[in-house]
């Protein structure tokens, strides 16, 4: 049976789920903010303090209490995905929003003094609060390019000194538009530059990820075309002659793929019959991303799938499949002529957007990929330092391209100075608080976080936020009906 609440009960289970997940996260906020373990039912328990990982072991008895700890997800989640970092944040900001706004809708019922208004109204005025209060940040962020500066933002990111380093001498070294992969390695933590590409288009079936979100293949096989894979008759005779050559590891790097292909492969892939992963074109001319991949893996650009065989596919050391991205790592193809005409053509094209793209083009299959290995002790501490590399190398690239503005909170404080009446002055103090909470007394210059990530997580506490102080009631399934509803 559903469980249905109205009104202030309604309100007031979402906000004990809300406050369940922000006291789940806030603890790790901030240099001296403290770990979560999570018990896991195969493995020993993970130590973490990224708060989208902990917000997705929260629950709760109460099913109208778990809608409100999946409001609190989804928050961080988008956080995640636009911005790498500040799923802590996001969390903290929505839980003050949401306690806030609903005292002064139950309590009140006003958002300004003398001023009656509705909970429609009242979310109105939070979305051009935070216009006002994210236009205002923007305003304030800086550009970085020396490395004392992306040393900053990398240690604020990472919290140690020497992977700081690490990830800071990359930077330097390959620039903002540069790759880099995090793998797991042994004891150290070390990196090294190998030739390769970044394709950004991901898997696409999660079927062909493992725990980590990726799939990892290791010495693979690629056939590059520029044409549209419309039926799986047009990969038979290929996939049959690897089986025959003891080979069942492919990447097929196309323009397109029908659905029904797509399922097919996946399909082959789950049964364990053969491992044929799809991957798609992204930029406009999607002949030259080819050829470029043909190029960096010994291959030939196929352009008639019937009559094509082994030895016409080219070879990577590794390819990593990630749900938005590709890694094409240490192409068996030497790209020493291919990339002396690129060259070349920099120097005969007047175009600046035609130069960078082929600059980019250059960087990477002359060398412009890095490989971080993140090695400790445990696997535990592996996989826990290896999240913070993660949401680091992000921070740093989105910092670079887009600026960094003052951290621990010290942003959002000046913002409520400048605008004292805005309905988010007191809300946008919360991160600060936390870190004071947390062990940290003061705001300091030498912190910084990148814009990307600060007006994100504000962005997504009020969007979430700004709905659920809207909810006059609440229809939640409890948990006999979801069973059954699953079986």
């Amino acid at each position: 049976m559903k469980e249905i609440k109205f009104g202030k009960d309604a309100r007031a289970a979402l906000r004990r789920g809300i406050n369940l997940a922000v006291d789940s996260v806030k603890i790790t906020l901030g240099p001296k903010g403290y770990n979560v373990a999570l018990a896991r039912t195969s493995t020993s328990p993970e130590i973490t303090n990224d708060g989208a990982t902990i917000l997705q072991q929260v629950q709760s008895e109460d099913e109208t209490e778990q809608m409100g700890i999946e409001f609190a997800r989804e928050a961080a989640r988008l956080t995640e995905a636009a911005a790498g970092d500040g799923t802590t944040t996001t969390t903290i900001l929505l839980g003050a929003l949401v306690n806030e706004c609903l005292d002064k809708i139950d309590k009140e019922g006003v958002l300004v003094k003398g001023k009656d208004q509705d909970a429609m109204a009242m979310r109105q005025e939070i979305e051009a609060a935070c216009t006002q209060i994210c236009d205002y940040v923007t305003s304030q962020a800086n550009k970085i390019s020396k490395r004392e500066d992306v040393f900053k933002v990398t240690l604020t990111s990472v919290e140690d000194e020497k992977i700081a380093n690490i990830i800071t001498d990359i930077f330097m070294e390959i620039g903002k538009d540069g790759s880099i992969v995090v793998e797991e390695g042994l004891t150290e933590t070390e990196s090294d530059t190998v030739k390769g590409m970044e394709i950004g288009s991901g898997s696409l079936s999660e079927h062909f990820l493992d725990k980590n979100k990726e799939a990892v293949l290791i010495n693979p096989h690629i056939l590059v075309t520029h044409e549209t894979i419309n039926n799986i008759e047009a990969l038979v005779p290929i996939i049959q002659e690897l089986t025959l050559a003891n080979i069942n590891e492919v990447v097929v790097f196309a323009k397109d793929f029908d659905a029904s292909v797509v399922k097919t492969l996946v399909q082959n892939f789950v049964d364990g019959i053969f491992t044929v992963i799809p991957v798609k074109t992204t930029v406009v001319d999607k002949k030259t991303q080819a050829e470029d991949l043909a190029a960096l893996t010994a291959g030939k650009l196929v352009t008639e799938l019937a009559t094509a065989g082994i030895k016409d596919l080219g070879k990577c050391g590794k390819v990593v499949v990630k749900q938005d991205k590709t890694l094409f790592l240490s192409g068996n193809g030497d790209t020493t002529e291919y990339v002396a005409k690129l060259n070349e053509d920099i120097k005969k094209t007047k175009s600046l957007f035609d130069k960078e793209t082929l600059e980019r083009r250059v960087s990477s299959l002359a060398g412009g990929m890095s490989v971080i290995k993140v090695g400790a002790r445990s696997q535990t501490e592996r996989e826990y330092l290896r999240r913070k590399v993660d949401d680091a190398v992000l921070a740093v690239k989105y910092a670079m391209q887009e600026g960094v503005v003052l951290g621990r909170g010290g942003a959002f404080k000046n913002a409520a100075e400048a605008y004292p009446e805005n309905i988010l002055s007191k809300i946008i103090l919360a991160p600060n608080k936390q870190l004071v909470a947390n062990g940290i007394s003061t705001v300091s210059d030498d912190i910084v976080d990148p814009l990307r990530v600060t007006i994100t997580s504000l962005k997504n506490a009020c969007s979430v936020g700004g709905m659920i102080i809207t909810t006059g009631a609440t229809i939640a399934i409890k948990k006999d009906e979801k069973q059954s509803t699953e079986e």
